[in-house]
């Protein structure tokens, strides 16, 4: 883990000093209030639930859980509201007019330059306009808008995270193991919000 880095900061604000079950022990809250809580805090741990992958080949007993996220507004981990906002924005900004979605790769005897200075990608973005907007406007054309972002792609993972890392074989889907819905959080709420940060 990286220094100064806080898994979860939000999730550890409510519980320090039990001050989140204080809240709930005063009572006064509304259902929306407290399952919308609980649910921040049960994210990202066994409790919503997790998924198990096993290694695909017979003789390896790799296994790993992935656990659920909670989806909620409230949570900046699953960032659903931060989404919509940003969704929203996007959405107002483009004009309402025909767009073209145009892809540039470069070559992969390039990918290890800009794996190390990914701040390159920027420089390479803009350059790819700049070079579409001279051509346009040799022709005549006059664009009126324009949207640029890179995308790191899958080939610049340094491994595949679903890649066994016993064996090299691939892991698959095994099984889902259930969580507790919104009625079992509620009703846990307290316990819920007793616990400390428990990674996945």
């Amino acid at each position: 883990m990286l220094s100064g880095f806080t898994p979860r900061p939000l999730k550890r604000l409510f519980t320090a000093n039990q001050c989140w079950t204080s809240f709930l022990d005063a009572g006064g809250l509304r259902d929306i209030e407290v399952e919308a809580v609980t649910k921040m805090l049960a994210c990202g741990t066994r409790i919503l639930g997790v998924k198990e992958f096993g290694c695909d080949n017979p003789d390896c007993q790799h296994v790993k859980y992935l656990t659920n996220s909670c989806g909620s507004r409230a949570c900046p981990s699953c960032g659903k509201k931060a989404t919509d906002l940003w969704t929203a924005t996007q959405l107002n900004r483009l004009p309402d007019c025909d767009w073209v979605h145009l892809v540039f790769t470069l070559p992969d005897t390039l990918w290890p330059v800009f794996e190390s200075n990914r701040w390159l990608l920027n420089d390479v973005c803009r350059l790819a306009v700049e070079n579409l907007l001279y051509a346009a406007r040799k022709r005549g054309l006059e664009p009126v808008a324009k949207v640029c972002y890179a995308q790191m792609v899958k080939q610049f993972l340094s491994r595949d995270p679903f890649e066994c890392v016993l064996c090299g074989c691939r892991m698959v889907y095994r099984r889902a193991i259930a969580g507790l819905n919104v009625s079992g959080l509620k009703k846990n709420a307290r316990d819920i919000s007793l616990l400390r940060y428990m990674p996945a």
